[in-house]
């Protein structure tokens, strides 16, 4: 019998081991994948930016100042934010400060700022420190709350802003341009990371305020009480200055995992100004930028790692072995299936990072991604990339006429027509709301281009059973070609962009390509040019 107890309590203390080791893997995963959240929706903003500085249309006007070109910049920022709805504000501003145009986008509904309220900026101190920056780098500013003619606005309203610097060809810098984000849309993001484990959740700045806090456990259990924004209102209570030997230890290395009397804590660190290719920001300037962090900081209470043994007691165990032994086989059951619906779970909230959520494509991330591998193989092969920019002509009136549910199902059916068109080694991407690209790598011809973008006219053009419906749609779809019309992805997309405008404007339901003299729409006689 003493043997039988002794095995039996030995099992007993491996299953708690085993189980406070997967809760605290369990955390260390989740907060994991907020740091890739985090850094994918910043690495999407730094991708952005880069699109907007590429773009010819800004060249053109550092270049050219004039009043015309002025207001073809500012028709591209209203349509570049219009599906955008995390930003806020894009604005350009002048090398003393001044605004030279800004477009807001209030409750989703983009506008361009009239001239006579456009303000001064020199005295902010975004704009001073982002004078000092380089060619390539980027400021990222702090994490702060939107203030109104200086009074915080309410309810609060989260916010950050990207500022770089746009030079001319011989090194003088004439504008810079900045991003206003709407942080709320990141820190839900953040949010959503976490699942309904028995921890605290945290994101902190460098200096230990508070940011964002989630917590499941009950509010005498939280390690620290800090109240959020705390610094924005002058309050100087941080983790630094009420645990300051947890938060030395915390911020001195990139992750980190430590064990107290009151229970287990575990981070992890997002350096959010190193979060793609370019170089380092400077915020402020004389900061290194492996000092410029954000901390992921999970606390789990010592009585969710601790034992069962010192609640229940050793008497019961005695008692009923056997029938815990039962349960123990059970609960391996059910924590088996549990782990694999929760891996499944993690894989999702990776996908969606990378993946539109509502027709399954790629988004700007991914759709980036592949076209710099496109990029890679076309310099091996000498072979073309084309990129087509499909826009579904007169979406909104589906929209009104059926509804949004019916409009969903509708994009959903053409994302799947679409990619029916390419081929395995083609990328179709949704980026925006009735907006797509399609990347064709590796094409001998323009023709190649040309047929595929007919076969997507066709496809889209035929009607579309939805319940008792039929509903019909057109697409018009600009194309054009790497290298001839351009190096960079912002200028391809641009172009692509052009040409799709022009194909709407000879009739819709057609594709158009994009020349460096004019556009001409696409034929089956369309001239064949094949790459030396």
């Amino acid at each position: 019998m003493l043997t039988i107890t002794l095995s039996f309590w030995l099992l007993w203390f491996a299953q708690e081991q085993a189980r406070r080791d997967s809760t605290l893997a369990d955390v260390e995963q989740h907060i994991d994948v907020a740091r890739q959240v985090l850094n994918n929706e910043l690495g999407n903003l730094r991708f952005e930016l880069q699109v907007l500085i590429e773009n010819p249309l800004l060249t053109r006007y550092v270049r050219q100042p004039s009043q015309i070109n002025l207001q073809q910049l500012q028709q591209y920022f209203l349509r570049f934010i219009k599906h955008r709805p995390i930003n806020d504000q894009l604005r350009l501003l002048s090398g003393s400060g001044r605004e030279l145009l800004r477009v807001n986008q209030p409750q989703g509904h983009p506008v361009i700022v009239a001239n006579k309220t456009l303000q001064n900026k020199s005295t902010r101190d975004y704009f001073i420190a982002a004078s000092s920056l380089k060619t390539g780098q980027v400021l990222l500013s702090r994490f702060d709350l939107n203030r109104e003619h200086g009074k915080i606005e309410r309810p609060l309203k989260p916010t950050f802003r990207l500022a770089t610097p746009v030079f001319t060809e011989s090194g003088l810098r004439k504008v810079i341009l900045v991003m206003n984000i709407r942080g709320q849309k990141v820190l839900d993001r953040f949010r959503q990371a976490f699942g309904g484990e028995v921890a605290w959740f945290s994101l902190f700045n460098r200096q230990g305020f508070l940011l964002q806090q989630i917590s499941n456990i009950p509010q005498q259990a939280v390690p620290v009480k800090l109240r959020t924004w705390g610094y924005v209102f002058d309050d100087k209570s941080n983790f630094a200055n009420l645990q300051p030997k947890v938060w030395k230890q915390i911020a001195s290395t990139p992750s980190n995992e430590l064990t107290v009397a009151k229970g287990t804590y575990i981070s992890t660190t997002v350096y959010p100004w190193n979060v793609t290719h370019a170089t380092a920001s400077t915020w402020p300037s004389k900061v290194p930028a492996e000092q410029l962090f954000w901390k992921i900081v999970a606390f789990v209470p010592a009585v969710n790692v601790g034992s069962f043994f010192t609640a229940y007691g050793l008497g019961a165990y005695l008692k009923l072995y056997v029938l815990l032994l039962l349960l123990a086989i059970l609960m391996c059951w059910l924590f088996t299936d549990a782990r694999a619906k929760y891996l499944e779970g993690l894989n999702q909230i990776k996908k969606t990072a990378l993946h539109d959520p509502l027709t399954g494509l790629p988004n700007r991330v991914l759709l980036y991604d592949r076209w710099k591998q496109a990029v890679a193989e076309s310099r091996r092969s000498g072979k073309k990339i084309a990129l087509l920019f499909i826009d579904l002509d007169e979406f909104k009136d589906v929209n009104d006429r059926f509804g949004h549910k019916t409009g969903d199902n509708l994009l959903q059916r053409v994302a799947a027509r679409l990619q029916s068109c390419l081929r395995e080694s083609d990328t179709v991407a949704r980026i925006g709301g009735d907006e797509f690209v399609a990347l064709l790598g590796n094409i001998d011809r323009y023709a190649d281009a040309g047929r595929v973008a007919g076969n997507i006219v066709q496809s889209i053009a035929r009607p579309y059973p939805l319940g008792s419906q039929q509903i019909s749609i057109q697409s018009s779809v600009g194309i054009a070609v790497c290298p001839d019309h351009g190096n960079h992805f912002g200028a391809i997309l641009h172009e692509a962009d052009i040409a799709m405008y022009e194909a709407k404007a000879k009739g819709k339901n057609q594709y158009a390509f994009r020349t460096k003299e004019k556009i001409t729409l696409a034929t089956q006689s369309a001239a064949l040019k094949t790459i030396a």
